[in-house]
């Protein structure tokens, strides 16, 4: 079996043991009558902040692009959103492999360097959850041993943000250091970590400039901030009255959780995130299912039809992802 197909295995089997987790004590019914005292006023409120958020995305991948070339930020915007309908259709995140393969095909670009802007993203994708949580953890009442993690994740954000800063001003400095460490590994397995750390390193070239990198570590901050605006619209559209912070406690366990094999859609894992980060508020349950329900139904729809009409342009099939078209 190929890479892939073993991925997308390993992602449902990992999406249906959150599933089981989330509903094996949920009551049907009344996730049914929550849903259906849900207030719809708050569905243009979910879909303008998931645009703001797709917008900062596309903004902060034209910003990391930069070394590359110069390219507009609606250019960005069809290999986006296709491979992000794409990891709402396949297991795995395999929606990311599309997004490589679409832009380098636009672009002429190599697929090595493409993927190095992607991990850059992830970097700071975390870096800014990271910052984010920090602040939150503080600000909520919740049981002292919440506050001890709000410290060593303070702590882990700065160290973060200072080995992310310092490669991007050191490159091979940082590349030669990583290779002594590596030496005590097999030949083949170092060679490749040292090529991978190296391409990193490659795609944070538009970090050098101290300007630029706070600016894309600003925008990852705003784009994160959208997306908790999101999950915050749908607890309020579901009846649950709690602060802004506890959107970002259930927005930390989503990054968590979907950095993890999924399944298609992200099926289970987020209403498994939704339940054990709205428990530590006391949230039923059954309403914190129907929120994730009422949030993960408009991201789906939103995402995966705008996603699918730019595959349709592109005239890729979602098979041709599991072929040799997509390596």
């Amino acid at each position: 079996m190929s890479k892939k197909r073993i991925s997308g295995i390993v992602g449902i089997i990992v999406g249906l043991a959150f599933l089981y987790a989330s509903i094996r004590e949920t009551d049907f019914e009344a996730i049914w009558s929550s849903l259906k005292n849900a207030d719809l006023r708050m569905i243009p409120v979910v879909v303008a902040a998931l645009a703001v958020f797709y917008w900062l995305k596309a903004l902060r991948w034209r910003h990391i692009l930069l070394p590359i070339g110069n390219y507009p930020s609606s250019s960005l915007v069809p290999s986006m959103l296709a491979g992000a309908a794409c990891n709402n259709l396949l297991p795995a995140h395999l929606g990311e492999i599309v997004r490589v393969y679409l832009l380098g095909h636009d672009f002429r670009l190599s697929k090595s360097s493409v993927l190095a802007t992607l991990i850059v993203e992830r970097i700071f994708d975390i870096l800014a959850v990271l910052c984010l949580l920090t602040v939150a953890l503080f600000f909520l009442d919740l049981h002292p041993r919440y506050y001890t993690a709000a410290i060593f994740l303070s702590v882990t954000a700065g160290i973060g943000f200072a080995v992310t800063f310092l490669i991007a001003r050191y490159p091979k400095t940082s590349t030669d250091l990583i290779a002594r460490l590596l030496r005590l590994l097999p030949k083949d397995p170092a060679s490749r970590l040292t090529l991978l750390f190296s391409q990193l390193s490659e795609g944070l070239m538009a970090l050098r400039d101290t300007r630029l990198f706070m600016l894309i570590l600003c925008s990852s901050l705003l784009q994160w901030v959208a997306m908790a605006t999101c999950i915050y619209s749908a607890l309020i559209a579901l009846g649950i009255w709690l602060p802004p912070y506890a959107s970002i406690l259930v927005l930390a366990l989503l990054v968590a959780g979907l950095s993890l094999p999924t399944s298609p859609g992200f099926v289970g894992t987020i209403q498994f995130c939704f339940i054990l980060g709205l428990e530590q508020f006391g949230v039923d349950a059954n309403v914190a299912f129907s929120a994730s329900v009422f949030y993960h139904v408009i991201l789906f729809v939103t995402v995966t039809s705008t996603g699918v009409y730019f595959l349709h342009r592109y005239r890729l099939k979602l098979r041709s992802v599991y072929s040799n078209e997509i390596q």
